[in-house]
């Protein structure tokens, strides 16, 4: 593991926000989403993880689930592929007012 900066939170200056999301085992992509949810009612939020391989994801955690996250980082990442994670978001929301 390599400290790129003291501050890792992106919103408060720190590190460089960088899309790695189509490099992911599915171990990983599955740890989220049960980080997710593992919060009764909540649909959408940030969660943070603390992989110390990102081949395998062994060893894994999952740190903070954000529901007031800053999506912009995830839109206009300095290095990777732009997400359009405010669409998704709305989709679901429509999605659940639907029912």
């Amino acid at each position: 593991m390599r400290r790129l900066t003291e501050i890792g939170d992106t919103s408060r200056g720190g590190g460089l926000a960088v899309d790695v999301t189509d490099e992911l085992p599915d171990a990983l992509r599955d740890l989220a989403v049960d980080g997710l949810w593992s919060v009764p009612g909540l649909s959408a939020a940030a969660v943070d993880l603390l992989v110390p391989d990102l081949e395998t994801g062994e060893g894994a955690v999952v740190l903070d689930i954000n529901p007031y996250a800053n999506i912009m980082q995830f839109r206009y990442p300095a290095y990777g592929e732009p997400r359009m994670v405010h669409d998704a978001i709305m989709e679901q929301i429509l999605h659940r007012a639907s029912r």
